[in-house]
């Protein structure tokens, strides 16, 4: 499919539908940062620094995660009617123009968009869709720690197709199964015990809280930390805790113990935070290469844990912790490509 990304942060959306197959043909980003980011990645793109009043050619996809500080259980409560997040009308307007007949919008949000001014206001969503002819659409809530990373990140997914039928549906409710629910049974995990001739390793293993964007630019970084969060074996039995919006990020063991350096508590570092969204490392740098292609720690059998983080990495944590965890993106462009074409 042919993709326009609004809202695209750090383009996590985007990796991850390439990564799936499909074509990104335009992006849109406000945040000068956040846009020599995606320069860097996806050179020559048609490119818009703000959503309103933005126009672009017919596509097979509009996706983007609108701003979430109105609708968030943290944020500001307004809802739809909020400064930031009623730009969600401005992407409805461009899906509305955009999208042919059969085509599709993808929408990620945090998961309290279900709450929001006791539903009322994920309703408008759904009726502002209808009304343009995305009857055909389904939604669920996905956890990134059940995609092979190690962070708890549930966010609602929102799938629709400007069409009648019921392909969204088989987009996101798999009947076979929820990769999104893999609380592996025993029997599984048997049978992975018996594979691999061993459990899985245990020492050294970490988890980390949802990922957010209140870090701040101070703290303590170890160079040589990525030691301690590389995991190559994490088990999906254990859940991830949780990291909340009013403190730095650290690092736990599984019986959620900080790690320290004598008595300092250590926070992630950007390369870290890089990780637990599933990109690769170095992704929220300016310069350098694309690393488009280049594959994430979890996908490489020995990967190298030099650390790269240079400062400033302020606004580094900001566009980790608001992107979304490429993983699951690809996962719902996978089942688009199976389902939506």
């Amino acid at each position: 499919m042919k993709v326009a990304s609004l809202f695209t942060g750090i383009g996590g959306i985007d990796l991850g539908l390439e990564k799936a197959g499909h074509e990104i043909t335009f992006q849109c980003e406000i945040i000068p940062y956040r846009q020599r980011v995606l320069a860097r990645h996806w050179p020559g793109v048609p490119f818009a620094n703000d959503i309103r009043g933005t126009s672009i050619p017919t596509v097979d996809l509009v996706c983007g995660g609108f701003p979430c500080q109105d609708i968030s259980a943290a944020g500001r409560r307004a809802g739809l009617d909020g400064e930031q997040s009623k730009l969600f009308f401005e992407f409805a307007r461009i899906a509305g123009e955009s999208v042919k007949d059969g085509g599709w919008v993808l929408i990620e949000n945090v998961s309290n968009l279900l709450n929001s001014n006791e539903g009322r206001d994920f309703g408008v969503i759904l009726n502002t869709l209808a009304d343009l002819g995305f009857h055909d659409l389904a939604w669920r809530v996905l956890n990134s720690e059940h995609f092979g990373v190690p962070q708890r990140r549930r966010r609602v997914y929102l799938v629709a197709r400007r069409a009648d039928g019921d392909r969204a549906r088989k987009v996101l409710l798999e009947p076979e199964g929820s990769v999104g629910d893999h609380r592996e049974s025993g029997e599984a995990w048997q049978k992975r015990t018996a594979a691999t001739g061993s459990e899985p390793e245990e020492a050294g293993r970490v988890t980390t809280q949802t990922l957010t964007t209140r870090f701040g630019s101070t703290g303590i970084d170890l160079r040589d930390a990525e030691a301690n969060f590389i995991v190559r074996s994490f088990d999906y039995r254990q859940s991830a805790v949780s990291l909340t919006e009013n403190r730095a990020p650290t690092l736990t063991t599984k019986e959620g113990v900080s790690i320290m350096s004598g008595d300092v508590l250590r926070r992630l570092t950007p390369t870290e935070c890089e990780r637990l969204q599933g990109f690769p490392d170095g992704w929220t740098l300016t310069d350098g290469p694309s690393l488009r292609w280049t594959p994430a720690w979890y996908e490489i059998e020995n990967p190298d844990l030099t650390p790269l983080d240079p400062k400033p990495d302020g606004p580094r944590y900001a566009a980790a912790g608001d992107s979304v965890t490429v993983p699951v993106i690809e996962w719902i462009g996978r089942r688009l490509r199976q389902f939506g074409e």
